[in-house]
């Protein structure tokens, strides 16, 4: 609501910063690794592999654009949408700006939260902030309280945090967006460290109305690592106990449901019954104590053979072996490494890291794996490069069906759907944070504190630029 906000546009005072000596390293190199100079300690990809740069240096108050596309020091891109406007968090994290031209607006909310919130990964701590752009045109900004979205010009705010948390003054970590292809928005926040709070399971948002989902909606855990659309009305939530659990988000009565479809379950048809089946297990825990009222009145086989079988997968779903949705696998406990997307990919994937795998056809066993999860399916990235440790892992599709995987502390690898190998270079190993891929078809890369570029073979670039991530 606009009462939360002061909104101030200003013309910049200043003229663009020219593109001076300083610069000169930004200039685009046929070398296979470049290094940008030291003036430049970090770096935004936004659309159509478009580059922004941080200017290292003590904050300054205004916020601009050099020629060459270096931000001015203090200033940190988040976003660049579908109008040109470039979307930067300000010193401090207390307020947004947006920048079009020499036009600059300030967003600062009244009730002085903070657009930097952390991002916990693989054990680092780092600052990020949440930014997407719906297929509606609206922008989303987490902050340590909630969401604050622009629809047009006017300014709205919902806080998801943990309500409990709020009270002793916790922080929220930071947000994570994905969004179906209904258009439907789901929104969660991890549990990471003690010193931050997450969001109780998640909230989704059809454009209209707000629906939170966590334990009381059959969940069985309120804290999440993610929340996958599948299509239609399921997703695969990621537990933070490692668990992967489909479930739906079709609003009905638990009770009325429950009778519609046990109704089903001796249903002359076989489909009809394992249909029925399934979708009793995707309402979850919530519908336990209904399943056993019906147990207890049923007389049919069928039907008590069936209402066990959900009422068994609903207990295992905290705890022991799990299969991997659609796959031939089974695992220990799993990960969905979701990545801070910026709007909605064209075909929407997800990185799953697994911990002492089975392969049900072979018997082969594997302490860690890692697949590409789809609506389609999962496919495994053979050779995986990851250890039993966690690691602060990136990951870039390629264009071709392929991976780029930035790995903490091993290095950058590229898997082009068959087998996985390591980048060669001596910066492969240091530089593994993946920010995106530029205009030119090159890997754009940090070590945390400067930034390189690796222009793949010619025979690895992509046909046309990439969606950024």
């Amino acid at each position: 609501m606009l009462r939360y906000f002061v909104l101030v546009a200003l013309t910049c005072q200043y003229p663009l910063l020219c593109s001076g000596a300083h610069e000169d390293g930004l200039a685009p190199s046929e070398v296979r690794w470049h290094f940008f100079g030291d003036e430049i300690s970090n770096a935004f990809v936004g659309r159509d592999g478009r580059c922004f740069y941080l200017r290292r240096g003590e904050p300054v108050s205004t916020l601009s654009l050099s020629e060459t596309g270096v931000v001015a020091a203090g200033f940190r891109p988040i976003l660049f949408d579908r109008c040109g406007r470039l979307w930067c968090v300000g010193p401090r994290g207390a307020a947004l700006y947006s920048l079009k031209g020499n036009t600059v607006a300030k967003t600062k909310p009244a009730d002085a939260v903070c657009f930097d919130t952390i991002d916990q990964v693989g054990g680092a701590r780092r600052v990020h902030t949440a930014a997407y752009e719906d297929s509606a045109g609206r922008l989303w900004f987490g902050d340590s309280r909630g969401v604050r979205w622009l629809d047009g010009e006017r300014w709205s705010h919902k806080t998801l945090a943990d309500p409990n948390s709020l009270e002793v003054s916790l922080p929220m970590s930071t947000l994570y967006v994905a969004e179906d292809t209904k258009a439907r928005l789901y929104f969660w926040a991890r549990w990471t460290a003690k010193s931050l709070c997450g969001t109780n399971g998640f909230w989704m948002f059809d454009g209209a109305d707000w629906t939170h989902y966590g334990a009381a909606q059959g969940l069985a855990d309120n804290r999440l690592e993610a929340v996958c659309p599948l299509g239609g009305d399921v997703v695969l939530v990621n537990t933070a106990g490692g668990r992967l659990v489909r479930f739906s988000t079709k609003k009905v009565h638990p009770a009325a449901e429950v009778a519609r479809l046990v109704r089903l379950l001796d249903h002359d048809k076989w489909g009809v019954r394992q249909n029925a089946t399934e979708a009793l297990r995707l309402l979850g825990r919530r519908i336990e104590l209904e399943l056993k009222k019906h147990l207890t009145n049923s007389k049919e086989p069928e039907v008590r053979s069936r209402i066990k079988m959900v009422l068994t997968a609903l207990r295992q779903s905290a705890h022991g072996q799990q299969r991997l949705p659609g796959s031939g696998y089974v695992c220990e406990s799993a990960r969905i490494r979701t990545p801070h997307r910026r709007r909605r990919p064209r075909k929407p994937w997800w990185l799953v890291e697994a911990k002492n795998v089975t392969d049900t056809n072979t018997g082969k066993e594997l302490e860690t794996a890692a697949f590409l999860l789809s609506a389609e399916g999962m496919t495994m990235i053979k050779g995986w490069p990851g250890g039993a440790e966690e690691a602060q892992t990136s990951v870039l599709p390629d264009g071709d069906g392929g991976l780029w995987i930035g790995l903490n502390g091993r290095g950058l690898f590229h898997w082009d759907g068959r087998k996985t190998r390591e980048v060669p270079g001596e910066a492969a190993g240091d530089y593994t944070e993946i920010l995106g891929r530029d205009s030119l078809g090159r890997i754009i890369l940090t070590n945390g504190t400067a930034v390189a570029a690796y222009r793949p073979r010619r025979r690895e670039q992509r046909r046309q630029p990439m969606q950024s991530r």
